[in-house]
């Protein structure tokens, strides 16, 4: 066998080989140039319509938040409630009209007026000296008795007690039995009503003259 012989066999597997990449080859071309005819379909109307234009999309500023301002409340004004006018009829002999009579204002429940007080006043004839202690008399011994008296509503002297002494028993006693046997006052007054109080009573016991 010869040499010429013996490559025949390794031209003819090559063939096929050949074959096979050149249908690859053209397979890949026909995608790459569908892929080019599909995207210059697509880009062509854009491209048609001039170039592309941008906006600026402005965003509208937001008015400012006013705060919660709370509701004035208002106050209904009380008015005072006045009764309405008394209205009379006259119809007397012939005499026919409307006279109009405003009621006056009612007076209030509460009297402010302050009473009117009288304090008791002495009688002054019953007002006499007091007969003077021989003992004291003896002896020179004077002043003056402070006696506290209580008047009942009849201007009798109840009872008398010594506030301020003479400094002489003798004198002292003398003064408040003298007072409580002949002394008379008026009585005080509340709205002239007679009431018992209390008052002062000065008795004085001097020498001179005697």
């Amino acid at each position: 066998m010869s040499t010429t012989q013996a490559m025949r066999p390794a031209r003819s597997s090559r063939t096929p080989n050949v074959l096979r990449l050149a249908i690859v080859g053209a397979l890949h071309i026909a995608v790459v140039y569908a892929l080019y005819l599909g995207l210059s379909g697509q880009l062509r109307p854009l491209i048609s319509h001039g170039p592309i234009k941008f906006v600026d999309v402005v965003t509208p500023k937001q008015p400012p938040v006013q705060p919660h301002m709370p509701q004035p409340k208002f106050i209904k004004p009380t008015v005072p409630t006045m009764p309405p006018p008394d209205f009379h009829i006259d119809r007397d002999q012939g005499n026919t009209g409307i006279t109009e009579t405003v009621a006056p204002p009612p007076h209030p429940t509460t009297d402010m007026t302050p009473p009117v007080v009288v304090v008791a006043r002495g009688i002054a004839g019953t007002h006499s000296t007091p007969d003077y202690p021989p003992l004291a008399v003896r002896l020179n011994q004077t002043g003056n008795v402070m006696l506290r008296l209580s008047i009942d509503e009849h201007g009798v002297v109840e009872a008398a007690s010594v506030e301020k002494s003479s400094g002489y028993d003798s004198l002292d006693d003398a003064a408040v039995a003298w007072v409580m046997a002949h002394w008379r006052y008026e009585p005080a007054t509340k709205d002239g009503k007679p009431f018992a109080t209390t008052t002062n009573a000065l008795v004085t016991f001097r020498l001179t003259g005697r």
